[in-house]
């Protein structure tokens, strides 16, 4: 009996799930990107040192996949930070550590390549810091610029 009722709370679930990923979620920035993944993941990167912040790593997730016999498209997660402006936010509350450093994705999706990145307000509500903070303005502007240059040619 539990069985049954357990198999409609999932397929539920899932069809949120599906809903969530077709709509995107709420504080995400996602923007069209010119060129391949690799092309705008070096367009990032250039940018990223260009304005004084620090590459931390790019992670390809599809070379991840293949490493275990599956296939995702490209999918690489760029993590870069700048410590004026983390080193603030991370004063006001420690929590937002698990955020820092900032992260933006690059992947194919459906033929088009893609970038995208939490918006700094939707991190700094998270842990209860006004999204009027300074860092967080400054880091909203940064992200901003940054997402244009990546995607632009």
């Amino acid at each position: 009996m539990m069985r049954r009722a357990f198999r409609p709370a999932v397929l539920s679930l899932a069809i949120l799930g599906y809903v969530v990923a077709a709509h995107g979620a709420e504080g995400l920035n996602v923007r069209d990107a010119a060129g391949s993944v690799d092309e705008t993941v070096s367009r990032l990167t250039t940018a990223i040192e260009s304005a004084g912040a620090k590459v931390v790593a790019v992670v390809d997730h599809a070379a991840n996949a293949q490493s275990i016999g599956e296939t995702l498209p490209e999918t690489k997660l760029v993590i870069f930070g700048n410590p004026k402006l983390g080193t603030p936010l991370i004063m006001e509350n420690p929590l937002v550590a698990l955020d820092l450093p900032q992260k933006m994705l690059v992947w194919r999706d459906e033929g088009t390549t893609k970038v995208g990145y939490l918006e700094p307000e939707a991190m700094a509500n998270r842990y209860g810091i006004a999204p009027q903070f300074g860092p967080v303005t400054a880091m909203k502007a940064a992200m901003d610029r940054l997402a244009i240059a990546a995607a632009s040619r």
